[in-house]
């Protein structure tokens, strides 16, 4: 299982974190980022987890309402449309580059994206 609350819908430059490491999780959750301040939450399962929870057998402060469910909507299709997605690892990498170039000789602080 995989909390994708903080870190996902494309502020590390992809979609997921998990897609970063190059694993696939069977339960992930997401809030925040998928509403844009409209707050709603959602839990995504795959194979076995996908059974765990039944129809009615699970619910949310922040469920699916028609409101948080538009924000959401809208949120992924202006992520995609507006390539916010490059622009997080471009945003990304300028900031290990730049705290790496003031930490040099500093042991032990930063790596720089190169040696990603």
């Amino acid at each position: 299982m995989l909390d994708e609350v903080q870190c996902g819908i494309g502020r590390t430059g992809k979609w997921f974190v998990y897609q970063h490491a190059g694993f696939l999780p069977d339960v992930m959750t997401l809030a925040k980022g998928l509403g844009s301040g409209v707050p709603i939450g959602a839990c995504l399962a795959r194979g076995d987890a996908a059974h765990v929870f039944k129809p009615g057998s699970h619910g949310s402060t922040f469920g699916g309402n028609s409101l948080a469910c538009a924000a959401a909507l809208a949120t992924l299709d202006i992520v995609e449309q507006d390539g916010l997605l490059a622009n997080a690892l471009a945003m990304g990498a300028l900031i290990r580059d730049g705290l790496a170039s003031g930490l040099a000789g500093v042991q032990g602080c930063v790596r720089s994206a190169a040696a990603d």
